[in-house]
């Protein structure tokens, strides 16, 4: 048993996963795998990073739909290792119903049992609904609706709390220094606070990876992990790549957002490797002579490309005015810079 000194993990920096009360979860601590709060977390973190950074130049509506934050929310919304955590959550606040059960069984029946019952809830086609009646826990399919409606609001929760409140996520330090490593020791901490080993962790995250690498065909791809890291990135990819179809890279093409990070992604999104955001091209120069400028069709034309280029240029416009030039990236610069020989008339 690895020995924790809580003191110094509560001074240390973390990153903070909303809602969840390691108290409530610590009965059911043996059917999570370290993927139920490694994927959430990555995710949170990843939205948080954006809605920082993008803050002072778009409101939170318009950054919840941006199409990469979209498929973020996605994640969060029906990804396995999110629902799997949501679905442990709800169960822990309503185990009520399960104490007969539960006295007679022994260790190992106990873990069967609740894990039937996460996959039943998981399966269950029963609307979501939060039920707030005080017999709730008698009344079994009112439970199951409950049950289904709790592990929905905490998902909701993490979509939320990124956007809106991305402060709360973190402990000593900013949201946009949060790496990767970080998100494991924070995982880590919340792995010793259920009374579970580290070695485990460590153990179950490479076994996991290794699994998915078989299972999905990634030897290509992913060598053997040798690292945390390493481990992390093959289960983020995996469940990515479970809802969306991209090939080795996943491309954002149509976010048209100029982030302060590295390549126009966040901090995060760049040390996975795997995730590209396209900074946004401006409309090809083109001249055009007043003889053609009768057209109608031209006319629209030009119209619509000059409605496209002042949008754009916005874009880099607002990027500029909330950092100096000599910080952004060159690439940027270089689409700024752009020369508007539209024409004007």
């Amino acid at each position: 048993m690895v020995i924790y000194n809580k003191s110094k993990f509560l001074k240390s920096k973390r990153f903070i996963l909303p809602f969840l009360h390691t108290k409530d979860l610590k009965p059911l601590a043996s059917l999570l795998t370290p993927s139920n709060f490694i994927i959430p977390m990555l995710v949170v973190a990843i939205l948080g990073q954006l809605s920082e950074d993008l803050k002072t130049t778009i409101n939170p509506k318009d950054i919840q739909q941006i199409p990469s934050v979209k498929l973020y929310f996605k994640l969060l919304s029906s990804g396995k290792s999110t629902v799997n955590l949501s679905v442990l959550y709800a169960i822990s606040k309503t185990l009520g119903p399960e104490l007969e059960t539960l006295s007679i069984l022994n260790i190992r029946e106990r873990i069967n049992f609740l894990s039937l019952l996460q996959k039943k809830i998981v399966l269950e086609k029963s609307p979501a609904q939060i039920i707030p009646k005080p017999n709730i826990l008698y009344d079994h399919v009112e439970l199951m609706k409950h049950r289904k409606g709790l592990a929905l609001q905490f998902r909701n929760l993490l979509i939320a709390t990124p956007i809106f409140s991305n402060h709360s996520l973190v402990l000593g330090l900013s949201i946009g220094q949060t790496t990767i490593d970080c998100i494991i020791n924070s995982c880590k901490f919340y792995w010793s606070l259920l009374g579970l080993n580290e070695e485990e962790f460590d153990f179950s995250l490479k076994k996991e990876a290794m699994n998915c690498i078989k299972k999905h065909s990634l030897k290509d791809l992913f060598e053997i992990p040798k690292s945390l890291m390493q481990t992390v990135k093959i289960l983020l990819y995996v469940e990515l790549k479970e809802l969306t179809d991209f090939k080795n890279l996943l491309v954002f093409y149509d976010d048209l957002i100029v982030l302060r990070g590295q390549n126009n992604l966040t901090m995060i999104e760049n040390e996975l490797t795997f995730i590209q955001r396209k900074i946004p091209n401006l409309p090809q120069d083109i001249f055009v002579p007043d003889s053609n400028l009768k057209d109608l069709i031209i006319r629209a034309a030009i119209d619509q490309r000059k409605e496209q280029r002042f949008r754009i240029d916005n874009i880099f416009k607002r990027t500029e005015d909330k950092q100096p030039k000599s910080k952004l990236n060159i690439n940027i610069l270089k689409n700024i810079n752009i020369k508007k020989t539209l024409h004007n008339n």
